[in-house]
């Protein structure tokens, strides 16, 4: 992929570089993928895991002595299961807007989104077609930024009890679409403006982030 500089009329680096079709179709494709591709595993591992256990069910009845040798594993597999309940559950109260971690974290994801649609607004004063260079100060700032929201996400998906309904939720659509990108413009070195507007979509949590402020303020 050939990347060629933009100048302006005094033949200066203008720190950008003209977007190929293949190039925008790369940064549009790495959400699509992730999003469907995604959504397939999900599936994938809900039918696998029902077969399973219709197959326990089936083979189990009646089988006494299956249940006395399986009986160290299904100890084992009970003391993982435990284990993972438990650590799921301590993540859900972290994110719990009822505690002040969740809150904070909350807080933060909406400010860190709002930091990013200001970046996407500046580079949308760019040339119509044209892709950002890593002369471009703001690229590591929402680079960043992303790194954050990938870190969220992947908490809210643990914490989750449902994952294909965890994945269809709106503010999980606008990550998918938004963190893929920029990861995509890390390896690239450029950056396309895309599907980032999505991100525009957290402000509608904005009378939620209201309601913690003033519950932290009443404490």
């Amino acid at each position: 992929m050939l990347l060629t500089k933009l100048r302006n009329d005094g033949g200066e680096d203008l720190g950008k570089t003209s977007c190929t079709t293949e190039i925008q179709a790369a940064f549009i494709l790495s959400s699509f993928l992730t999003f469907f591709s995604g959504l397939l595993v999900l599936f994938v591992f809900r039918i696998i895991w029902k077969i399973i256990k219709k197959w326990q069910n089936i083979k189990g009845t009646g089988i006494i002595l299956e249940l006395i040798l399986s009986k160290k594993i299904n100890l084992s597999q009970s003391r993982n299961l435990h284990l993972h309940g438990v650590f799921r559950d301590r993540i859900e109260m972290l994110l719990s807007a009822q505690t002040f971690v969740g809150q904070v974290l909350m807080i933060l994801v909406f400010l860190l989104s709002i930091g990013s649609l200001v970046i996407y607004f500046i580079n949308s004063t760019d040339p119509v077609g044209s892709c950002s260079s890593y002369q471009d100060k703001t690229i590591p700032i929402d680079l960043t930024f992303n790194v954050f929201f990938s870190f969220y996400f992947g908490l809210r998906f643990l914490a989750a009890d449902d994952k294909i309904k965890f994945w269809m939720e709106m503010n999980s659509i606008v990550d998918i679409f938004t963190i893929p990108p920029t990861f995509i413009s890390y390896y690239l070195k450029s950056n396309w403006l895309g599907l980032r507007f999505l991100r525009a979509l957290r402000l509608l949590e904005l009378p939620k982030i209201l309601q913690i402020l003033r519950a932290i303020k009443t404490r």
